[in-house]
């Protein structure tokens, strides 16, 4: 299960991110961006800051949930 979907561990931080337009506007711009193009992730960032703190928040939920054999050395984790 994606942990984005109904039920998953992050569905409430989508949510939130969702219901935020510049986070929303964030979000989709990282899905539009060729997998690995860091250079489109940084316009993404520059094109939509104020949802930055919001998207940030759901990322550490994904790469906490996704990537759980990390969460030693992820702070955000804890």
């Amino acid at each position: 299960m994606d942990a984005t979907e109904p039920g998953g561990a992050c569905e409430g931080k989508f949510a939130e991110c969702q219901q935020h337009a510049p986070c929303s506007l964030l979000y989709a711009c990282f899905q539009a961006c060729p997998e690995g193009d860091g250079g489109c992730a940084g316009t993404c960032f520059g094109d939509h800051p104020n949802g930055t703190d919001v998207y940030k928040a759901l990322y550490g939920c994904i790469i906490c949930e996704q990537c759980s054999s990390q969460c030693a050395a992820i702070a955000e984790c804890h």
